[in-house]
């Protein structure tokens, strides 16, 4: 009894330390993928498993000197051969070891093929990334793609990708598998540069993968025969890569493609300056593929600086590289092709234990289902329920703000009525002054002058007091009804447009009970649509009017500026201020009739008074 229960203890404390290595093993991996290998190196020393420890900083070390270092130590694999995560880290160290150092040998596949056999037996996703990440960077270190292999594997990649940085690298992969194709129709795909631009911009600024986001860049301009730009992201990535051994590929590539960049500019010595910056970061793995294309670039500047002869011997050095490694690139695709054609049945073997293991599941799921439902269906219940109560309200308060809105219209409509109807009625009085009361009143004045010439009588002095009283009288009488008139006819608005018009206003209002009132005006040469400036001119009377009654004001300002689409008017006065009670409760029919004749146009105006220190109104209208 008491082994039995000692037994289920350290079952259980094996499987606690198996789930806490898997979840190192992702962020791993993340690590990883983000080009942070030295971190990467720090995770793996929590793994609990001593052999997976190990393995996982080998493949950390591997990352980081990238085939870069002076002594290399060849790595074997001494792991028993089973379908464990041990193994398959095995696997990938013994892929990328020789990726890194033999490049140009065939059997670099079939360890990463192997590794990702078993991470899908495993169902392991960090791992099954991982195992991708190596099968896409053997076909990144190849050969031009004259086939389509790669595909399936980017697919699974992409299916699995989830974080930026995995989302870039597989936009990445595909990008420049499809730079790679020997068809040159399909080169250059635009849609997938511009969603690499937009996932990359949701790495942070000074991540790790922007100096390869820019060498891609720099190719793609370059197919685009857009030089210049390809220029500027070269520069890019020589100024912000890190001088690191896994970055070295990255400095010889700009600097190679630098030179041929200044050799189509004419810039040759430019050029040969590039190469020989170049020569500095030769891959150490694969010294022949990079002397081969430095030679090759060396001879056609050389030549185009007359140099024939090392041209020549460049030339010739060149094109020997080649020859000696295009043998490597057909076995490479034969190797391949023969590696996938005999694995069917080992993937049919993976489908049938999925199948049994996602038979079960499907069992669980579909009870965990049938109960949910049941759930679903009595929440569903009961949010109908009260969703048709909460329409009800809903509508109720809709037919409510309807009311509302149509006493509102009523409203404005007469007080629209009773603008109207006060205009017509000045107009008509105007009118009738003129051409009226004016008229006799000039006869009058007439009149008496006739009289004055013929009066004659013994006391003449008193007489002509008494007549120049009367027409001083009838002269102040006119020119009080002609002021009237002229004051009230808002036609005088469409002779001599705004601005006259509350100038003259202003004139006339000037000192009565001491107030001084100032105009000031910007945008008002032009003319606004007569109904407009009717409508701006009662406003500015009617606040003028208020002010002159019951402000107790010295100073008042206006100030009306005319925008692009709106009218700003401001009215200050340094009088007594509005009490409170009038603002809120909109006592005083002047303010509440200005208030609603700017509604009714979709303006607003703002009051902003204080007791013995004046009151000031903003309005805005529509233009």
């Amino acid at each position: 009894m008491h082994k039995t229960l000692l037994f289920l203890v350290l079952l259980g404390f094996v499987n606690l330390a198996k789930g806490q290595d898997e979840k190192i093993l992702e962020t791993y991996v993340d690590e990883i993928l983000n080009l942070e290998y030295k971190s990467a190196y720090a995770f793996a020393s929590n793994i609990s498993d001593s052999l997976l420890r190990k393995e996982l900083k080998t493949l950390a070390n591997l990352h980081y000197y990238a085939g870069q270092e002076n002594n290399r130590q060849e790595y074997t694999i001494k792991i028993q051969k089973e379908s464990t995560i041990q193994y398959c880290m095995a696997l990938l160290n013994d892929g990328f070891d020789k990726l890194y150092h033999n490049p140009n040998k065939v059997d670099n596949f079939r360890s990463f093929y192997d590794a990702y056999i078993i991470a899908k037996e495993l169902q392991i996703v960090p791992l099954q990334k991982m195992c991708l990440h190596g099968i896409l960077e053997f076909y990144h270190f190849q050969y031009s793609l004259t086939h389509e292999q790669y595909k399936d594997y980017l697919d699974d990649f992409g299916k699995l990708a989830q974080s930026d940085i995995e989302k870039c690298r597989y936009l990445w992969y595909q990008i420049y598998f499809t730079f790679e194709d020997v068809k040159q129709d399909r080169r250059i795909d635009h849609t997938l540069i511009i969603d690499f631009d937009n996932v990359v911009d949701k790495l942070p600024k000074n991540h790790k993968f922007l100096p390869e986001y820019h060498s891609l860049k720099a190719i793609y301009f370059k197919i685009e025969k857009l030089y210049e730009k390809s220029r500027e992201n070269h520069i890019k990535v020589i100024k912000n890569v890190e001088k690191l051994p896994h970055n070295k590929y990255l400095f010889f590539r700009s600097y190679i493609n630098l030179a041929a960049i200044a050799t189509h500019n004419k810039n040759y010595l430019q050029g040969l300056e590039y190469i020989e910056k170049a020569k500095a970061y030769i891959d150490y793995s694969d010294t022949l593929k990079s002397d081969a294309q430095i030679k090759r670039y060396s001879s056609s500047l050389y030549a185009s600086i007359g140099e024939f002869e090392k041209a020549y011997n460049n030339l010739k050095s060149s094109v020997e590289i080649l020859d000696s490694t295009r043998h490597y690139d057909n076995n490479l695709k034969n190797a391949t092709l023969n590696i996938e054609l005999n694995t069917a049945e080992k993937e049919k073997e993976i489908f049938l234990k999925s199948k049994e293991i996602k038979d079960k599941i499907i069992a669980i799921i579909i009870l965990v289902a049938l109960v949910i439902l049941g759930s679903i269906i009595v929440l569903l219940y009961y949010r109908n329920t009260k969703r048709k109560q909460r329409i009800i309200a809903q509508q109720l308060e809709i037919e409510g703000q309807k009311l509302e809105k149509v006493e509102k219209e009523q409203e404005l409509a007469a007080i629209d009525a009773m603008i109207l109807g006060q205009e017509k009625e000045r107009e008509a009085i105007a009118s009738d002054l003129h051409d009226n009361v004016c008229a006799l009143l000039s006869a009058a004045k007439m009149q008496f002058e006739h009289l004055t010439e013929r009066v004659e009588s013994k006391e003449r002095q008193k007489v002509e007091e008494l007549f120049d009283k009367t027409k001083n009288l009838l002269d102040n009488a006119y020119d009080e009804v002609h002021s009237m008139a002229y004051q009230k006819n808002s036609g005088i608005m469409a002779k001599k447009a705004l601005l006259p018009a509350i100038e003259n206003l202003i004139k006339n209002n000037n000192g009565i009970n001491g107030i001084n009132i100032e105009l000031q005006h910007f945008g008002l040469d032009q003319r606004l649509e007569s109904s407009k400036e009717i409508f701006i001119f009662r406003i500015i009377q009617e606040l003028i009017a208020n002010i002159v009654k019951h402000a107790k004001a010295t100073e008042a300002n206006i100030s009306i500026t005319l925008h692009k689409t709106t009218i700003s008017i401001i009215v200050e006065d340094n009088g007594v201020g509005i009490s409170e009670e009038v603002l809120l409760k909109n006592k005083g029919l002047g303010i509440r009739n200005i208030k609603k004749r700017i509604q009714s146009i979709n303006g607003t105006i703002d009051f902003d008074s204080y007791t013995n220190k004046g009151t000031s109104v903003v309005i805005e209208i529509p233009k």
